[in-house]
């Protein structure tokens, strides 16, 4: 079927698929197999298309200019009523009226309202002003139709496909009957997946984009990869608790971050003064010293501690060797075994 208009503000005219000529108030021809409209005259002189063959199925339908709810509507109207709602969604009452070109914007809205029994328009109309357009085609969501909070594209869209031929015949044996109603099982699960997603979505308002990422882009980095790892949890929790939930980890997550920054402070601190006090040691040891220090990558406050205990042991009970001094600081480094050496060479102890 070819539809035109040749004038604005004109109804839209049927054509022709062959001749093009205009058979909106004539009897057509229309075929059943490949939806193509001729003129009586194009049929009796069997005209053929790319894809039509004289074989197919036809109905002759006579002119669609009788009325069906109003007077002035006729039921060509009334089927390109429908078909703009298709396409640009219930509400959108200038596109409607644009696409019909003969009927005006309060015309479109009072007859909605006249076939799906709403007596009150601003009931209708405050609705309409919250929920904006519904064309999915300038939606912040592709495919979201936010005037019937519905998606043209569903989660598992081709999940109807598995069931749509399946029939429960009488011959069937148990299994068949068995494998059938698992299908069907798993569609309703299908079905139940659906809610959940569309409730989460509804809900949570997720297809507002645009809203979502101006409130993300105040999140610092951190935050932001706290919320993405938490998202998987939307489902389980309700809008509420989920925020209640995140607020808290955000709090939780800035107190450790303002603990860090007090441990990096003492850390700072305590590096300073370590700094300031092993320049004061370095001055109580030698040249030797001050390069085995260096050497062994030890600090003076620990050679000066490895050196009393090695010197006092010795002192208190004359007897020392690197096992006993090992013993004495807790520690088998092999590092003590070269300060034990060098000790002994210093002679301070015996050697080993």
């Amino acid at each position: 079927m070819t539809f035109v208009r040749f004038r604005r503000n004109e109804p839209i005219s049927i054509l022709c698929d062959f001749c093009y000529n205009e058979i909106s108030f004539s009897t057509r021809i229309k075929c059943s197999e490949c939806n193509l409209d001729f003129c009586v005259l194009c049929f009796y002189n069997k005209k053929k298309l790319d894809g039509h063959d004289l074989s197919h199925k036809y109905r002759a339908i006579e002119p669609l200019v009788f009325p069906v709810y109003e007077p002035n509507w006729t039921a060509l109207d009334e089927l390109l009523f429908f078909d703009a709602f298709y396409i640009y969604g219930i509400g959108n009452w200038e596109d409607i009226s644009n696409y019909f070109g003969s009927k005006s914007v309060e015309e479109i809205e009072k007859h909605f309202c006249l076939i799906f029994g709403i007596s009150d328009n601003k009931f209708y109309e405050s609705d309409k002003n919250i929920s904006g357009f519904s064309n999915p085609n300038i939606h912040e969501v592709v495919n979201y139709l936010p005037l019937r909070k519905d998606f043209d594209v569903e989660y598992d869209n081709d999940a109807e496909n598995i069931i749509k031929d399946l029939v429960f015949k009488e011959e069937d044996n148990e299994i068949e009957k068995q494998l059938k109603e698992a299908m069907i099982d798993s569609y309703f699960y299908t079905l139940k997946l659906r809610n959940i997603r569309k409730h989460i979505i509804l809900d949570r308002n997720l297809y507002e984009i645009k809203k979502l990422q101006s409130k993300e882009s105040n999140y610092s980095e951190n935050e932001k990869k706290i919320l993405s790892k938490l998202k998987p949890l939307t489902p389980y929790l309700s809008k509420t608790d989920f925020n209640s939930f995140l607020k808290g980890i955000f709090i939780e997550e800035h107190l450790k971050s303002l603990l860090n920054k007090n441990q990096d402070f003492k850390q700072k601190y305590s590096n300073e003064r370590f700094l300031k006090y092993e320049k004061e040691r370095s001055k109580l040891l030698t040249d030797l010293e001050l390069e085995i220090c260096k050497k062994l990558e030890i600090s003076y406050k620990s050679y000066i501690h490895i050196k009393s205990t090695a010197i006092n042991e010795f002192l208190k009970n004359n007897y020392l060797n690197v096992k006993r001094l090992k013993y004495l600081l807790k520690s088998y480094d092999k590092r003590i075994e070269v300060l034990y050496g060098f000790f002994s060479k210093q002679g301070w102890i015996p050697e080993n």
